[in-house]
């Protein structure tokens, strides 16, 4: 072994040894008490696609009609939910492309039934170009007790009265894309 190899392994040696003297450093275990994870997780909750011509098949429809559906949304009774929920945004987006406006209603039910809250969404005629409305309802940290006890979701859709009637060869759809955005808080305790 030459000088040059000597003098690099004794480098490389005290290098090594000063590296690990200094990561060593006082660790606070306590510290893993404060520790939290907030996750926001991004859902989707309702879609669907009304055609014109489904429409146009409700008898006089220029007098209006209404369609409404139920849907079973129980995600806010699993303890785990129950328990890190801390916020939650809904976002309803409608696109309407026929030429009458819509009144609709969306409202979150609890396991019987009851009316927790309405929200109304007027979505106007399509013209020439599609008629996109969109909706965030947020529940804050004093709401969100509210929101646990939804178990349902409903949707009210009214066609109001107006022209043109619609009939089974109408072109154009009302679509809705709707989400849910939930903010979590995840303790270590």
């Amino acid at each position: 072994m030459g000088v040059p190899s000597k003098i690099f392994s004794i480098i490389f040696l005290l290098v090594g040894v000063f590296l690990l003297g200094s990561c060593v450093r006082d660790v606070d275990f306590d510290q893993a008490e404060d520790f939290a994870i907030t996750p926001v997780v991004e859902v989707s909750i309702l879609y669907f696609d009304l055609k014109a011509a489904t429409v146009g098949k409700i008898p006089s429809n220029n007098a209006g009609g209404e369609i409404e559906e139920t849907t079973r949304l129980d995600m806010f009774s699993d303890p785990f939910v129950e328990e890190n929920l801390q916020e939650a945004q809904f976002t309803f987006e409608f696109t309407n492309t026929i030429p009458r406006n819509f009144s609709t209603t969306i409202i979150l039910l609890d396991e019987a039934g009851n009316e927790l809250r309405r929200i109304p969404i007027f979505v106007g005629a399509s013209s020439t170009q599609p008629n996109v409305v969109r909706t965030i309802v947020t529940f804050n940290e004093s709401e969100i007790d509210l929101l646990k006890q939804m178990e349902n979701i409903s949707i009210a859709l009214m066609l109001e009265p107006g022209n043109p009637e619609l009939d089974t060869n109408s072109p154009g759809d009302l679509l809705l894309k709707s989400s849910g955005k939930f903010f979590l808080n995840i303790d270590a305790d």
